[in-house]
This record gives structure tokens, C-alpha cells and sequence, in this order.
């Protein structure tokens, strides 16, 4: 039956069948497979799209890892440039400071000791205004720096800068000369950042003129109406600056890194503050310079001219009776700053006592009577409490006199958030350190005075 039915099939038929199973023999077991599993080849497919997206994610993270490990080599870089030119800069004035102090204590001689006195005085200033200048570097960097407009008198800036500057072109045998053109008495103005201003440009110049040289700085006015366009110059006979860097010299950190302005050491910030003030008070900076013969720093700024003001000596302002017997209340963690505060105040005839810290100022103030503490003095920064919460809860206590005793911040703070902070607290009035003597007297009598008139 099998052969008949073997036989009984068309040899075309029969040729198709070998045909067919032969290839099916020969064919790729690979395929075969693929072909009998359809889920496979879709498992297989999406590992291969994943093994390709993870080469690829790889290969970008590698790249941002190597750019961000070069920006932070440089970021690292910078900071160490930074914190060795700064770390000169406080150098110098510190140690002026420690000389001066040295030869104040060994000296006999009451001439000796006033004139080193007086340079510690000077250098501490100088120290102060770098200080500033680092704050406000931070203040530019998150776009927080704004200007308080007061009124103030020209002399008394020129007198600033006379005292500043003249002590430090002596020691370099500089001559240095003022010519004020100027007729206006008063004006408005940020005091503290006009006067930085002028205090960097002059720096500058002491720092870059050699020995024997010469520093000039004119003051030069156009009046129209009730406002004074003023056209300030500093110029020098110093080493001057280069064509290339004076397209960049009022970049942040930016310093000249050729000839002989590189082995000054500075910060490199001075400038990018001067710059950002000036825009501030909406005026303009121009610099002119040539290498080896000099340089000149020419600033215009209009301002509002104040006529109400009159000619009086700032000293009169303070009513020595009005302080004489008054007791206060000064919180501070500090026993170098109370002694200074206290012997400040005991000067005019107050009379001081010292809590240690927020708590203890707290307690102290709640077991006396009303009549007993005239005004508070409240570092922020203590120990155990510090001096908002401590100003909050005299605040919000039962004390007779929890709302209306005069409270004054003394404390380093200085940022526009830290006076906020401090107003919201409950403070009356927020001074930075290190204050004036002066300052210190003309605030307390303007805030005694005032609560006076209240009760």
C-alpha cells in the first residue's frame, strides 16, 4: 500500500516535499528559534534599547562629572587665590595694629602713645572698610545691595578723606593734595557707600604710585535747580595699566597678573564694588591710564542738594544731661566688647551692668521695677539665648515696661534681612559694629529722647 501510494504521487509533488524538508534541515536555528518565540525576540529587543540608552546616559554623565570637576577645580582655585590676597590684605593693617599697640604699651612718652594710638585708629578703620567690602561683594552677588539717602555735609567727607589718606601717603612719601571746586554744603546720599567709593579709588592709587609720587583728587561741580552734578578725580603719576586689562578691570576677583601690578597683592574687588555703586547712583566711571606714567579714575554723580541743613557741629547734637545717671541693661557674651561699651557709656555719666547672654539679660530686666533700666543694649549673636528671642519675650511680657524700654541692637549683623529681623524682634534701633563713640551717643540720646516725649 505504501509504494503504491509513493508511486501513485507526481514526481513534481514528490520534488516540492524533498525541497522543503531539506531547507527546513539546513535552516538557522537562531531564526527557528526567534520564529517559535515571538515574547523572546520582544524581551530581547527591549534589553537591547536598554543597554543602548544606559551606554549613552553613561557617556553624558561622565562628561557633566568632568566638566563639573573642572569647575570645581576652578572654583577652588579661585577661593584659595582669594583667601591668600585677602588673607595679605588683613595682614597689613594687623600688623599695624599689634605694632602700634606694642609701642603704646612699652612707651613713656605721652606723644609716643597718642601717635600710635592714633595709627591703630587708622588701621582699624582701613580693616573695617575691607570687611565692608567683602560683605558687600556678597550683597552685589545675590543682587541685595541698596542705598539709604541721608543728608550729610561735603566737608565733613573731604575731612574723612584727609584723615584717611593723608597718614598713609607719608609713609610712602606720596604727596597728596585735595582741591575742592565744589560750593554746595549738603547733599543727599548713601554717606557709607559714597565715601567706599572713593575710599577704594584712593587705595588704588597709594597702592600702585611709588615712592615720591603723586596722588591728586579734585572735586568739580555743575549745578541745575536744586540738584549738583559732581565730577570727582582721582589721579595719579603711578604705574598705570594696560590697554588690555582696562576692558575688564571693573570684573569681580579681576586683577593684572603682568609687570609690576602683579607683585601688589590685593583682593581684586574694590573696583567691581566701585562700579556697582556708581550705576546704583546712577552716575558714570570712566578710567584713563597709561602704563608707566599713570592713572585717572574720573567719576560724575548727580545729586539732590539739601538747603535745609545748616552748619552745626555734629558734637552739639548730643545732651550730655540727658545720659548723665541713665542705667543700662548690656546683653553681651563678649567681656572685651562689654568693657569697651561700658567704659563708652560711663564716660557720659551712665551707669551700666552686664548679663552675659540673652537669658540672663531676660531675667535681669523682669526682676526689676519699672523705673529701675533706662535702655537695653542687645548683642544678637549669644549663647543659652539670643538677642531676638530675648527681645520677644521682654516684648510679650507682663513687665510695666516691656513695650516701651528703648532697645538697641549692637551687634556685627549687618545685612539688610539681619535689620528687618531685628525691627520685627521688637529692637528700636540696629547698630553694626564696630560703632563710633560718637554714633553711639547721638542714637541712644535720639531714641531716649524720643521715648521720652511718649510716655
Amino acid at each position: 500500500l505504501l509504494n503504491r501510494y509513493i508511486n501513485s504521487i507526481d514526481q513534481l509533488t514528490l520534488f516540492d516535499y524533498e525541497n522543503a524538508t531539506a531547507l527546513q534541515s539546513y535552516q538557522d536555528p537562531v531564526a527557528q528559534i526567534l520564529r517559535n518565540n515571538p515574547v523572546m525576540v520582544v524581551i530581547l529587543l527591549f534589553v537591547f534599547i536598554g543597554l543602548v540608552c544606559t551606554v549613552i546616559f553613561l557617556v553624558i554623565n561622565a562628561k557633566k562629572d568632568k566638566k563639573y570637576n573642572q569647575a570645581l577645580k576652578h572654583v577652588n582655585e579661585v577661593k584659595t587665590d582669594f583667601l591668600s590676597r585677602m588673607s595679605h590684605d588683613l595682614r597689613t593693617p594687623l600688623n599695624g595694629i599689634i605694632g602700634s599697640s606694642v609701642i603704646a604699651l612699652e612707651s613713656n612718652e605721652v606723644e609716643e602713645k597718642n601717635e600710635s594710638l592714633s595709627d591703630i585708629y587708622y588701621s582699624g578703620e582701613y580693616m573695617l572698610r575691607l570687611v565692608n567690602d567683602i560683605l558687600d561683594m556678597a550683597q552685589i552677588d545675590n543682587g541685595s545691595l541698596e542705598l539709604t539717602l541721608s543728608s550729610f555735609s561735603l566737608d565733613k567727607f573731604i575731612t574723612d578723606i584727609t584723615r584717611m589718606f593723608t597718614p598713609l601717603c607719608e609713609e610712602k612719601q606720596i604727596i597728596f593734595t585735595i582741591e575742592n571746586h565744589s560750593t554746595v554744603k549738603y547733599v543727599y546720599a548713601d554717606f557709607a557707600r559714597f565715601e567706599q567709593i572713593f575710599f577704594n579709588l584712593l587705595s588704588n592709587s597709594v597702592k600702585y604710585t611709588p615712592q615720591n609720587g603723586v596722588i591728586c583728587f579734585t572735586i568739580e561741580e555743575t549745578i541745575i535747580d536744586n540738584s549738583v552734578r559732581f565730577k570727582f578725580s582721582v589721579k595719579d603719576n603711578g604705574i598705570g595699566i594696560s590697554k588690555n586689562f582696562q576692558t575688564q578691570i571693573f570684573e569681580l576677583f579681576s586683577r593684572e597678573e603682568t609687570g609690576i601690578a602683579a607683585k601688589e597683592k590685593g583682593v581684586g574687588i574694590g573696583l567691581a564694588i566701585v562700579k556697582k555703586l556708581v550705576d546704583l547712583m546712577k552716575g558714570t566711571i570712566s578710567c584713563k591710564s597709561e602704563v608707566g606714567r599713570g592713572t585717572e579714575f574720573v567719576v560724575e554723580i548727580p545729586l539732590l542738594i539739601d538747603d535745609s541743613q545748616e552748619e552745626i557741629d555734629e558734637k552739639s547734637e548730643i545732651d550730655e544731661n540727658l545720659l548723665a545717671g541713665k542705667r543700662v541693661l548690656i546683653c553681651e557674651d563678649n567681656l572685651m566688647n562689654y568693657k569697651i561699651i561700658s567704659r563708652l557709656l560711663n564716660k557720659k555719666g551712665m551707669l551700666t551692668e552686664h548679663a552675659i547672654n540673652g537669658k540672663d539679660g531676660v531675667d535681669m530686666f523682669l526682676a526689676e521695677s519699672e523705673d529701675y533700666y533706662d535702655l537695653i543694649i542687645m548683642d544678637i549673636r549669644m549663647p543659652v539665648l539670643d538677642g531676638l528671642s530675648a527681645t520677644r519675650i521682654i516684648r510679650s511680657s507682663a513687665h510695666k515696661r516691656a513695650k516701651n524700654i528703648p532697645i538697641i541692637a549692637l551687634t556685627a549683623n549687618a545685612f539688610e534681612e539681619d535689620l528687618r529681623m531685628s525691627y520685627e524682634a521688637g529692637i528700636n534701633y540696629h547698630l553694626t559694629k564696630p560703632v563710633e563713640s560718637h554714633m553711639l551717643y547721638k542714637v541712644i540720646t535720639q531714641v531716649l529722647t524720643l521715648f521720652s516725649t511718649h510716655e
